[in-house]
Parts: structure tokens; sequence; C-alpha cells
């Protein structure tokens, strides 16, 4: 499956310096919003939940990770009106999409360094 990395976007939002877009890539590799977002959940901290996600977000937006941002605002979306098993599924279709991005990350930078 292919996931969608906006390159150009990203290197934008950096004042067009790659190394300092790879850098930011590299730390988002490191990221923990996602997992402290599932942590929160499973502990029905919705407050924490809440928070995460819009982190993970706005990180994914910035770098132009667009998977992850789709799927985290989807998830932002319906944190408030639906019930946990509803927010469980989205949570598993971020999940897919933060792992993939992060795979295609991992390759990308190799391919350029």
């Amino acid at each position: 499956e292919k996931v969608v990395i906006e390159w150009d976007h990203g290197i934008r939002h950096f004042a067009g310096r790659e190394d300092l877009y790879i850098k930011y890539l590299n730390r988002f590799l490191e990221d923990k919003h996602f997992y402290d977002a599932k942590e929160a959940f499973e502990k029905k901290d919705m407050i924490s939940f809440k928070r995460e996600i819009h982190s993970l977000k706005g990180l994914a937006g910035t770098l132009g990770l667009m998977d992850v941002f789709w799927h985290a605002f989807a998830v932002s979306n319906v944190a408030d009106v639906v019930d946990a098993k509803q927010i469980e599924e989205k949570i598993k279709t971020l999940e897919t999409a933060y792992q993939l991005t992060c795979m295609e990350i991992e390759e990308k930078i190799k391919r350029i360094q």
C-alpha cells in the first residue's frame, strides 16, 4: 500500500532546507504521540487522548505526512461523538497508516543518503 508523503510541502515548512526536513522526519520516527494517544485511550483518559491525537495531526500535517494527518483528523473528529468501539476502529486504521508512513520515511531517507 502506497502512502502519501508530500516531500516538497514538507521542505517548504523548513525554509526549503531538505536537510532540516530530514532531521524532523527522523524525529517523527521517534515521536511518541501516537503511542501516548493509544495508551491514553486504553486508560479512558480522553483529555490526554485528544491532546496527543491533535499533536500527531499537527506534526504530520507540517511534515506532509498526509495519510497520518487525515487518519488523525478522522480520529479527532469522532472522539467526542461516537462510542469507544468506533474510535478503536479508527485508531487501528490510523495505526496502519502510521506504521506504513514510518516505513516509507525510513526507505526514502535511505535512498537519499
